[in-house]
């Protein structure tokens, strides 16, 4: 309480001007009690009492949630062909006919340029003319029957001569082997003379010695029989191994004139041509340089902390600024180590192009989204004060200074760790006329 002593011939003009002051300071003045002075002293002084009033500060507030903090980032990124290959001839051989230049579009398998095939061709007349002999060598074994059907038909035969002459000899011999054999008995009997036993001995013996020799001469004949249709087989195999031999020498003599051909092994553009007619290459000399542009591959870097936002498969949008060209991809490939050098993963995006507005070397940006959950604060509620972040906590009609650690600073949003809790109103205006229990008054 503040006292203010005045003393004046003019009491009242000074008492009224008191007054009127402590009005438009927003306090009130009290003329303090007279009694005990002597009318005089009380006309001639007078002691006026001020009471201070406390402002509101108009504020707006806003309520601390719990979201997601989203931040979006450009990265630098190059442009590059899906496919850039160079193109080999498949032979050694002279340069005859180069059929492309560079920018000429190529599809796969198309022939861009053609060795010297004089010497293919001479190989391929030479294996046709000889498969050409070798099938008719085959047709004649076939007409003449030496392919087998006669030697069997001479087989068939001779085994049934065998079993016939073994069939009748060993009729023969059973014959004259029982007539040997009552010969004895009736000699043993006496009633046959020893003339007569020799006479049944001697015939059972030519005609067992008779029967061995049919039957050997019989197998002979039935041995040489399997021995030609053995031979008339392997002649027969080895004709038609020579057929299949032609046909072989054919097929790799029709290869080495294909490969006289030097061909393009993808779609695309040619963008070099590394030799010229008349020039000697072989399989290790690149003849040309052809690349693929739809789609194109975009390789970007990207760091630990943004690699959650790069799976594969993920779509993303890009721009490469000095075109004006925006486009959008698909992740491909996410590298799953970190360059020892930059500590970044290499990322590819595959990026459609069928009009071939991208070029291998542009620069691209690729823009990417990182989201972290947590509790969010208006960006504007926070203040630094004496070194530390701070924000107004509205309590009533009056707020709390509060300190709080960030966790990650947006533009509208900010995360943090500690300090307040969902839920709670924050000081967005005016906050930076306030201290700790100021007194506020909320308005829209």
């Amino acid at each position: 309480m503040k006292k203010t002593k005045l003393i004046s011939s003019g009491v009242a003009c000074l008492l009224g001007l008191t007054i009127i002051s402590g009005c438009n300071s927003q306090s009130v003045d009290k003329t303090s009690s007279t009694e005990g002075r002597t009318p005089i002293e009380s006309q001639s002084s007078t002691e006026v009492e001020t009471i201070k009033v406390e402002n509101s500060v108009d504020v707006q507030v806003e309520e601390v949630i719990e979201g997601e903090l989203k931040e979006s980032d450009r990265l630098l990124a190059e442009v590059f062909a899906n496919t850039d290959v160079s193109i080999y001839g498949k032979t050694t051989g002279t340069v005859s006919e180069i059929l492309v230049k560079k920018g000429d579009t190529v599809k796969k398998g198309q022939v861009i340029g053609k060795l010297d095939q004089t010497e293919a061709q001479l190989k391929l007349r030479q294996a046709e003319a000889a498969l050409a002999v070798a099938n008719a060598n085959l047709e004649h074994s076939n007409k003449m029957g030496t392919s087998g059907e006669l030697a069997n038909s001479q087989l068939k035969q001779a085994e049934q001569t065998y079993a016939s002459v073994k069939r009748t000899m060993e009729q023969g011999l059973t014959l004259a082997q029982a007539n040997y054999n009552r010969s004895k008995k009736l000699f043993e009997e006496k009633a046959l003379s020893k003339g007569e036993l020799e006479n049944a001995e001697n015939a059972y013996l030519q005609a067992k010695n008779q029967y061995q020799s049919q039957l050997d001469q019989a197998q002979t004949a039935l041995i040489n029989a399997r021995s030609q249709v053995n031979t008339a087989d392997k002649n027969g195999r080895v004709t038609q191994a020579n057929v299949q031999q032609g046909k072989v020498e054919v097929d790799i003599s029709r290869n080495a004139l294909e490969n006289t051909l030097i061909k393009s092994t993808i779609d695309g553009i040619v963008t070099d041509i590394q030799v010229q007619e008349g020039d000697t290459i072989n399989p290790q000399k690149p003849i040309a340089t052809v690349i693929n542009l739809d789609p194109m591959i975009v390789k970007v870097n990207v760091s630990e902390k943004s690699l959650a936002s790069f799976q594969k498969g993920t779509q993303l949008d890009l721009q490469v600024p000095s075109q004006n060209i925006k486009v959008k991809g698909s992740i491909t490939y996410v590298g799953l180590k970190a360059s020892d050098q930059s500590k970044l993963f290499p990322v590819e995006i595959e990026v459609p192009n069928p009009k071939g507005t991208l070029l291998p070397g542009m620069k691209a940006e690729v823009s990417s989204t990182n989201g972290q959950a947590g509790i969010l604060i208006p960006t504007d509620a926070i203040l630094e004060r004496n070194g530390k972040s701070v924000a107004y906590v509205v309590n009533g009609e009056r707020v709390a200074e509060k300190e709080i650690s960030i966790a990650s600073k947006g533009t509208e949003k900010t995360l943090i760790g500690s300090g307040v809790k969902p839920g709670d109103k924050v000081v967005i205006k005016g906050q930076s006329q306030l201290k700790d229990n100021a007194k506020i008054r909320i308005v829209p």
